[in-house]
């Protein structure tokens, strides 16, 4: 799994338009980080795919019933594979960008074999069975310590291949499972959110997928390892079941029910601050201007149009700040030796700016130029800033 691999796999996959990439695979290996090429090639992919709304990325948790990111004190391995205290690591599975899958079964526990933590978005239903891992060095094995009480959850019907090469002997089969059957049942809820609103962003799929989840639990402990993770944390999240079981109906809903919102505004407000002004060259403080909204009303959507001339745009970072001092980062030290910036930042490109709604809108907004870096000279040509209010 090089970096070449991964970059013309998610490469391929933006050329071709794909809105979702569903990903039923992981590496062979215990601990696997990802190299920076790898991360990029899936930034790229969850940020400038689908014309710079993102693909959509989902991905299989595992099935060794371990941690993606976490340490466990091992034994009772075939061949003594692994023991004594291990540190796994599933780095695609922890990206940012992605939605990692666990398993739940259709009893709504978790999966024995599910691997779980901190960095599962949602989970979705599959089979039971017990944990096993794919070694390099001594093939698919089940992983110690060993399951002794009964496993219950039923299969996953799908489609099959036919004959020997299937699970079963006709076209389908009812017996399939795995993370691999729970991604598939995510990206699909995923295609069927994008169907009722394409204009959202790929981190807004998977916000939504999470806000509309089912809180299942589980309290018994998981029967391999003693461990209880079945409930949820203060932030409504659980470790086997991330924000809940998906549930395609409420996230198709609310997907409609944004794009509804994003035409029902009361007003619109527009304010310019079309005088240029040069930005002081590589000081902290850097340059504020200020533009008044005098309307009241809840903010529902914004966009900020800014123009810069600069002779080093990486040297510069763009902030918006509220009238009630919460602040946005438009724009990091990311443009490198470019000299001409004139961009619309709005929710799609710049999903941050979703923490200015629902906020009072009257009062004076403020946009912060700041140049971190003294040698180059540069001028706000102008900037604006667009409310649409309720």
């Amino acid at each position: 799994m090089d970096d070449n691999s991964i970059e013309e796999l998610f490469e391929w996959a933006i050329n071709q338009g794909a809105a979702v990439i569903s990903c039923s695979w992981s590496a062979a290996a215990v601990y696997f980080p990802l190299s920076l090429r790898q991360r990029q090639a899936l930034t790229q992919a969850a940020t400038q795919g689908r014309g710079g709304k993102g693909c959509v990325i989902v991905f299989s948790a595992g099935n060794a019933n371990r941690p993606v990111s976490g340490t466990v004190q091992e034994r009772g391995w075939p061949q003594n594979a692994i023991s004594g205290s291990t540190t796994w690591l599933s780095g695609f599975a922890v990206h940012p960008d992605v939605i990692a899958v666990s398993a739940c079964t259709s009893l709504n526990r978790k999966a024995a074999y599910s691997n779980w933590g901190e960095h599962i978005a949602v989970t979705a239903p599959s089979n039971n069975a017990p944990p096993n891992m794919a070694l390099p060095s001594v093939g698919t094995v089940s992983t110690g310590p060993e399951i002794k009480t009964g496993l219950t959850g039923r299969g996953m019907v799908t489609s099959d291949r036919l004959g020997s090469d299937g699970y079963s002997g006709n076209a389908y089969t009812q017996t399939f499972g795995g993370t691999s059957s729970a991604c598939p049942v995510v990206a699909g809820a995923a295609g069927l959110v994008l169907s009722a609103n394409p204009d959202l962003t790929a981190r807004e799929v998977k916000q939504i997928l999470q806000e509309t989840a089912d809180k299942i639990t589980d309290s018994a402990p998981d029967p391999q390892l003693g461990l209880s993770h079945g409930t949820y944390d203060q932030n409504g999240h659980s470790q086997w079941f991330g924000y809940g079981r998906v549930n395609a109906a409420r996230a198709v809903q609310a997907a409609r029910q944004r794009a509804e919102g994003e035409r029902r505004y009361r007003q619109t407000v527009v304010r310019t601050d079309p005088a240029a002004t040069v930005i002081p060259d590589g000081h902290p403080q850097g340059l504020m201007r200020r533009v008044l909204c005098s309307e009241r009303g809840t903010v529902e959507d914004v966009q900020v149009q800014v123009t810069v001339s600069h002779n080093h745009l990486g040297d510069l970072s763009l902030t918006l700040l509220s009238p009630a001092g919460e602040s946005v980062l438009l724009q990091g030290r990311t443009l490198g030796n470019q000299q001409d910036l004139d961009t619309m930042y709005t929710l799609k490109t710049t999903p941050a700016l979703r923490r200015f709604l629902g906020l009072s809108a009257s009062g004076n907004w403020q946009l912060r130029v700041i140049d971190h870096a003294p040698g180059h000279d540069g001028t706000l040509v102008q900037w604006q800033l667009t409310l649409a209010l309720n």
